[in-house]
This record gives C-alpha cells, sequence and structure tokens, in this order.
C-alpha cells in the first residue's frame, strides 16, 4: 500500500474547477549520528521557526508535523503533489542529503518504530510515545479530521500495547544520571536540574537518593509529592546562579528553544559537570571555554550509550500487523477529500435547483424557509450515502481514481439551459 491517492483538490465556491491531485504522506529524518549534535540543534531551531510561517504555505501541503527528540528531528508532511515534496526538500536546514526521505508505509513503519523505543538513543526507551502523541496533537492541518493526528496518535497506541511503560530505567535520563553519579564518585553529590517537565522528572526519578536534588523551574514548580518522595528543593529561574554556587553538577532538561545556560550563569574557579539533555541545546557550547566545567551534551551521551539488541522482547510480528492496520486505515482516510468534493457538487445542485423553484413556489415565510432547506438537505444526504460508500470501494490507484473522477463529472452542476 502507498498511502498515496488522488484526490480532487482546490474546487471553488461552486464545487467547480477542481484538479486532480496526488495526496500523499512523507517523512524527513535527520538523527544522529548522521549529521552532529550542531546540526540537529540549528534544524530544531530552523524547524521551529518555520512553523510560525506554516500557515502560510502552498496549496500543495495540508498537514504538518515535527517530532523532535533528544537525537533526531523529524518532520512530517501530507501533500497533494511531487512539486510540494520537491519545495519541502529544497527548503530543508543543514546538508539536504543528511534527510531521509520515507513515504506512505515506509513513512507510517518508521514512525511506529519510534514510538516503541526500537529507534531510541536508549533501547525500549518508554517517554519517546508521550513525545509522538504530543507531536500529533500540535500539528498544523488545513482538514477538520488531520490524518497526521491520528498516524501519530496510533504509534503511540500501539507503544502502549506492545511495550507497556514500566520505570524510568529506560530512558536518555537514567543514561545520564549513571553517568554523573560514576563520575562525581559514591558521595552524595549536589546536583542542580533545570526543568520541571517529563525529562527532569525522569532525571530526579534516576538520581534519586544517590544525589542531593535541586529542581529550578520556569513558570510551574513540580509537583510537591514527587519533590517530598525524593527529598528535594524546588525553587524559581531567578535563582540559579546562587544554587549552582554550591551545586557539584547541573543537569539542564528545558523545553526551551533558546540558550538558558550561558557563561554568565556559571560559577568561575570550580569544578563543575554539567550535563545539557536539550534539543535544540540548553546551554551555549561556549561554556566549555571555562576552567574547571566540564560540559557532556547528547553526542556524549550517544557514544556512551548501551548498544545491546532494541525491543528484544518486544513482539515484531505484532507490531508489522498495526502497522498494516494503520496504513489500510490511513488511506481510506486519504480518500476522503473525494467524498467532500461529491458533497460540494451534490450541494451546488441543490442549491441551483431551489433557486429555480422560487419562480412557481413564491414568497416564502421564514420559517418555510427553514423547512425546504432543511428537508433538501436531508434528502441529498441520503441520496449520497450510498455513492460515498461506493467510492470508499472502489480500487485503489489509477483505475480507481479514474472511476472516482467519472463520478465527480456526473455531478457537475451545468449551467440552466436558456
Amino acid at each position: 500500500m502507498t498511502l498515496a491517492r488522488s484526490v480532487a483538490g482546490g474546487p471553488d465556491a461552486e464545487g467547480e474547477g477542481e484538479v486532480p491531485g496526488s495526496l500523499a504522506i512523507h517523512s524527513f529524518e535527520l538523527s544522529l549520528p548522521r549529521v552532529t549534535l550542531d546540526d540537529l540543534d540549528r534544524a530544531s531551531r530552523h524547524l521551529d521557526e518555520a512553523w510560525l510561517r506554516v500557515r502560510s504555505l502552498s496549496d500543495d501541503t495540508e498537514e504538518v508535523v515535527v517530532l523532535s527528540t533528544c537525537h533526531r528531528v523529524e518532520l512530517y508532511v501530507v501533500l497533494r503533489s511531487s512539486l510540494g515534496l520537491k519545495r519541502w526538500s529544497e527548503s530543508l536546514p543543514v546538508d539536504r542529503a543528511a534527510w531521509k526521505l520515507r513515504s506512505g508505509r515506509e513513512a507510517v513503519r518508521h514512525l511506529f518504530r519510534v514510538a516503541v523505543g526500537l529507534e531510541s538513543m536508549v533501547p525500549g526507551e518508554a517517554d519517546i510515545r508521550h513525545q509522538v502523541r504530543a507531536a500529533g496533537r500540535g500539528g498544523l492541518s488545513r482538514s477538520p479530521r488531520p490524518i497526521l493526528r491520528d498516524l501519530f496518535g496510533r504509534a503511540a497506541q500501539a507503544a502502549d500495547l506492545l511495550a507497556p511503560p514500566g520505570s524510568s530505567a529506560s530512558s536518555v535520563a537514567s543514561l545520564a544520571a549513571e553517568r554523573l553519579v560514576a563520575r562525581l564518585g559514591p558521595a552524595r553529590p549536589r546536583v542542580v536540574v533545570l526543568g520541571a517537565g517529563m525529562a527532569g522528572k525522569r532525571v530526579l526519578e534516576s538520581l534519586g537518593p544517590a544525589a542531593e536534588l535541586c529542581v529550578v523551574f520556569h513558570d510551574r514548580p513540580p509537583q510537591p509529592a514527587l519533590i517530598a518522595k525524593l527529598g528535594a528543593r524546588a525553587v524559581p529561574r531567578e535563582r540559579l546562579a546562587e544554587e549552582l554556587e554550591q551545586a557539584d553538577a547541573l543537569v539542564c532538561a528545558s523545553r526551551a528553544t533558546s540558550y538558558c545556560v550561558g557563561p554568565e550563569h556559571l560559577p568561575k574557579g570550580r569544578n563543575l559537570l554539567v550535563v545539557d539533555l536539550g534539543v535544540p541545546r540548553n546551554v551555549d557550547p561556549s561554556v566549555r571555554a571555562i576552567p574547571g566545567l566540564e560540559l557532556w551534551d547528547l553526542e556524549d551521551l550517544w557514544r556512551a550509550r548501551s548498544r545491546g539488541p532494541a525491543g528484544s522482547s518486544l513482539d515484531l510480528a505484532a507490531l508489522e500487523d498495526l502497522v498494516e492496520s494503520c496504513t489500510t486505515h490511513l488511506e481510506t482516510l486519504l480518500l476522503e477529500p473525494w467524498i467532500a468534493t461529491l458533497r460540494r457538487r451534490a450541494e451546488a445542485l441543490r442549491r441551483a435547483e431551489l433557486s429555480r423553484a422560487r419562480s412557481f413556489l413564491g414568497p416564502l415565510a421564514p420559517e418555510q424557509e427553514a423547512a425546504v432547506d432543511q428537508l433538501t438537505r436531508r434528502l441529498v444526504a441520503q441520496l449520497l450515502l450510498g455513492p460515498s460508500e461506493r467510492l470508499r470501494n472502489l480500487p485503489l490507484g489509477a483505475d480507481g481514481d479514474q472511476l472516482r473522477q467519472f463520478a465527480l463529472e456526473l455531478l457537475r452542476p451545468r449551467p440552466p439551459a436558456s
């Protein structure tokens, strides 16, 4: 299955002037180790800026979703034409050859593998499903029934079904915590964690009693129950520099889209280990020049990651079944523009006939106008049930598309005879 079907696009208000196009799902992936962390950082910031301009995209683009995790940036699009694919390919930041393009079922399968943790830096990572679900909900779409939101939701559901989340042991945060404790020694180090979101929470849970913890938050403090359980303290962002004066380590796990820690925030003349888990970066790389400061970023953690088999306990056959089921479902959704055009054509006919009928109906009271309008709308809706279902059941591919085009032509409004 290709997840690429022809659709009738660009109708005017009367349902005229559709130009058949091709609606398809594509994804672009940029990830370690194909590129450097600097490349990922630039790409993530670029796509965040492009996100603000997405509403002014050409008519080739139906939907856009950006997925950014600890070692990857991915862009998913639903496009009407190969020209749209070319435009997106040419607009990608960094080296375009470094982006991995997937289309149709291949893009669906890859997203499912990402969601269940098979493509994670730490094999079996559970947090990625939440990022997938959130990315799908945050996507932009011209359609009232976003296809990508459906796809991302189903990928996250597959992870819930096949790889139920357990402890926080399998996560980038746990890897960072493990290395940090090993580096600083057995004594309880004083660790400041910047960020109270999911990643920050995982860092806190992973460090647990092994460290003396302080959480620095931006807007909302972490849950009091978690703070009490870990014996940690929570302070606002304004007290970061003060806390770092006595800290052994700083772990940055903020969702900020710009640097939130620079040389001006860090103490001078003492040893400090800084761990940056952000994409985009949380920490200005120039801090490496500060004497006594050691900075670990996601590239360093990538080199230190476990290289064990990913998903050894995962039912891969069941995963492929879910991918196939989702692909079939999406094929149906990608046909909906045909149905919408059919309805527009029928609505144009309904209004045209009502206009002609006014010559013999005469003046109608408002309640009569409403009754006639409701009656004719219900008649058209009932008459379209069968044709709509048959359009969906036509074979996929060029032959089925041609038959769907013929069906639309049958309902194209004709000007009344003079």
